[in-house]
């Protein structure tokens, strides 16, 4: 018996009938079987552009990339001292013949010496050549070594060695006069990937798992594959798992763990970049990149050619190790993205993958991962639409919201008449009345946040509901139960309120990760009323076990608590900043002692970075008193009514990129003049570039700057 610390995931030994019970007890979710499965540079280097990125000094110092695979051979000199960490997990199973590849025999050690292939029970078993052969593609370097190719993708990456096969004597397992083989169980893989999370947890800097293994034949993504929690697990820590897609030749599938959505899978490539007539491929294949005829390391300090996808996912791992040194505080989503968004298209029926190229990724801008939505987890963008005054079941202005998902994978309805969808559609609802998107759970499916401002709870008219609805395989609402959100419910901050009628929280509704890949929720609650004053509003801030309650002048929060402010009225925010709209902010247009507060309106902006307080601190206001901003506050303008954060990547005749956070803000009350004649509430919009504003304000109204926070290098120090 076998279970794990990170995943609700047990092995037994059991017979038929045993089996039978097991299906049948409450809370199995599912039952797989434990199969083993085998293991499935000079010129590749080159055709991948990892060459020009060496030469740029990007070789993936800092980063650790794990092999789980038949061990390495630590001593290798193309290897040499880049083994960090090792462990073995080899299982025993006497009925098929499985005996331990660990130096003590046992079925799980860990220690120096414990995943070396060069020595122990696989020195004499000529496939565990295969693990030093992945791990010198990843990061070998061949410098001052007579005979060795130049260098592996990423030459000044860490190992880690992790030893996942069993040896089997018996030819029924490994077929006739194949004995004695080695094969992986899902268990020894389900065992080191929680090693690799653990690692990563405790500090070790590792941005990829690297499995060159697999079987199966899958067409569709396998959500039900054991593996996916702990490949889920990985991500959300910020560990890639690239998976070699399989070696069947298969024209529209890939096997298993491959077949996982959130993993990398991996299919080959020849170096003048043909499909290798051995790789699978098809919708489900993420890259595409060397893997015919691939020179590397194997145990006894020799090199040899292998063919297989198995050559080709150590080229992408080793391409994600020299990525994170460029862009530290890129999530694992947007290093993917770049290889994606850069690599040459091989286009073949059924689909079109691109080949990683390295030296453009480094190049490459891409948009964060948070900008677009993949609700269904096939790496294709979907889109939702509100409809929040539709008519559902006869009842008018309950709200739908209707996804197009990419691909041509359909569109989908959802209201509050679905099971999946908390509550019950009503009349006046206006389910949709704002929306947000981010990986909020980070399984690597897009989730949809919904705002339901009008709402009633209980006998409170209007006081409003957030819905998290998660994304699945399936598409939205066919996974795991939504997250329902109403005041007096939940914890700290939303469990201190109470619905009350007007509230209308979730009139505004913001989602998204942190530059640190925490995701977030902010929640604009404009009607609340506080201490006698009405319409005051306050904003929910959710990260984390952070959920905090905002409201003006109190708690940390800059401002002073008017009645009619309604702050919340809107809401944004990018990876740094967290952007409020108050669009009943009474505003002092200028200096002068007869200058008069009017009701104009006014932004507030805080960084995710908590203050004393525990809330977010704040950052500076902008309003059209401001520096640099046009025309001048006046009474009606509603200046903030409707704000956007975006971050985006700025070189200015700098060789690597700074970060900025572009703000626009909706002035719907604006009075302007145009062609000669007045235009009452005419409408206009302001847009704010990150720190620029805000060391100016901070310069003249005592803010805090933020200029040291911005202007971070995105390259490696």
């Amino acid at each position: 018996m076998q279970s794990f610390e990170t995943m609700p995931v047990v092995t037994l030994k059991v017979d038929r009938s045993g089996l039978d019970r097991l299906s049948a007890q409450p809370g199995v979710v599912s039952v797989t079987e434990d199969v083993p499965v085998p293991p499935s540079l000079d010129e590749s280097v080159p055709v991948i552009g990892a060459d020009q990125a060496s030469a740029q000094g990007m070789t993936g110092a800092g980063s650790v990339v794990a092999v789980l695979d038949t061990g390495v051979a630590t001593h290798h000199p193309f290897l040499k001292d880049r083994v960090i960490s090792e462990a073995c997990f080899s299982p025993i199973d006497p009925d098929l013949t499985a005996t331990s590849l660990c130096p003590d025999g046992t079925d799980h050690q860990e220690g120096t010496g414990t995943a070396d292939s060069g020595t122990g029970p696989c020195a004499t078993i000529a496939e565990c050549d295969h693990g030093t052969h992945v791990a010198g593609i990843v990061a070998g370097n061949g410098e001052g070594i007579t005979g060795a190719p130049k260098r592996g993708v990423a030459p000044g990456a860490n190992i880690i060695a992790l030893q996942v096969f069993s040896k089997f004597d018996s030819e029924d397992v490994c077929g006739p006069g194949a004995a004695p083989c080695v094969l992986s169980f899902t268990s020894a893989q389900l065992a080191a990937l929680e090693k690799v999370l653990q690692l990563r947890q405790s500090g070790t800097p590792v941005v990829a798992a690297n499995l060159s293994l697999g079987a199966g034949r899958y067409a569709t993504a396998c959500e039900n594959d054991a593996r996916k929690p702990a490949i889920d697990n990985l991500l959300a820590a910020g560990v890639a798992t690239v998976v070699a897609a399989g070696n069947d030749g298969y024209t529209d599938a890939v096997s298993a763990p491959g077949c996982v959505a959130s993993a990398v899978t991996v299919g080959a490539t020849t170096d003048d970049d043909q499909l290798s007539a051995f790789t699978n491929r098809g919708p489900l294949l993420d890259l595409l990149a060397p893997g015919t005829s691939i020179v590397s390391s194997v145990p006894g300090d020799g090199y040899a050619s292998k063919s297989g996808t198995s050559m080709a996912a150590p080229h992408v791992a080793g391409a994600l190790a020299i990525l994170r040194q460029a862009f530290p505080n890129d999530s694992v989503a947007n290093l993917e993205s770049r290889l994606e968004s850069s690599g040459k298209t091989v286009s073949y029926t059924g689909a079109d993958t691109p080949r990683i190229d390295v030296a453009q990724a480094l190049g490459a801008t891409v948009q964060p991962a948070t900008t677009g939505s993949d609700f269904n987890c096939d790496k294709k963008e979907d889109m939702a639409v509100a409809d929040p005054e539709a008519t559902v079941g006869g009842d008018a202005k309950a709200g739908l919201v209707r996804v197009v998902y990419g691909g041509g994978k359909g569109t989908a309805e959802l209201n509050q008449d679905l099971a999946s969808v908390p509550g019950d559609a009503e009349p006046n609802d206006y389910f949709g009345d704002s929306l947000a998107t981010a990986d909020y759970d980070k399984d690597g499916c897009t989730d949809l946040v919904v705002g339901t401002s009008r709402e009633d709870v209980g006998s409170a008219t209007d006081a409003g509901t957030v819905d998290v609805l998660y994304g699945a395989s399936g598409g939205l609402g066919t996974g795991k139960a939504a997250l329902h959100l109403e005041q007096g419910t939940g914890s700290e901050g939303i469990l201190a309120a109470s619905s009350e009628s007007g509230d209308r929280m979730g009139a505004a509704v913001a989602a998204g990760l942190t530059i640190d890949q925490e995701p977030y929720l902010v929640i604009g609650v404009p009607g609340e009323d506080i201490d006698g004053k009405a319409d005051t509003g306050a904003v929910f801030y959710l990260r984390g076990s952070v959920n905090r309650t905002l409201v003006q002048g109190s708690s940390g929060v800059a401002g002073t608590l008017e009645a009619g402010g309604k702050f919340g009225s809107s809401v944004a925010a990018s990876p740094e900043y967290v952007v409020v709209g108050i669009r009943g902010e009474g505003v002092v247009p200028g200096p002068g002692p007869n200058a008069t507060e009017v009701v104009a309106g006014q932004v507030d902006v805080m960084t995710h970075e908590l203050n004393d307080s525990g809330v977010p601190a704040h950052v500076g206001s902008v309003d059209e008193a401001s520096p640099y901003v046009s025309d001048q506050a006046e009474a009606g303008d509603q200046f903030g009514a409707s704000v956007a954060a975006t971050q985006a990547l700025v070189y200015r005749g700098l060789p690597w990129p700074l970060r900025t956070t572009y703000i626009a803000i909706g002035v719907p009350g604006e009075d302007l003049t145009y062609g000669g004649a007045a235009k009452a509430d005419a409408r206009t919009c302001r847009r704010r570039q990150g720190d620029e504003e805000f060391r100016d304000l901070g310069g003249q109204h005592g803010l805090r700057p933020v200029a040291g926070r911005r202007h971070r290098s995105t390259r490696g120090r």
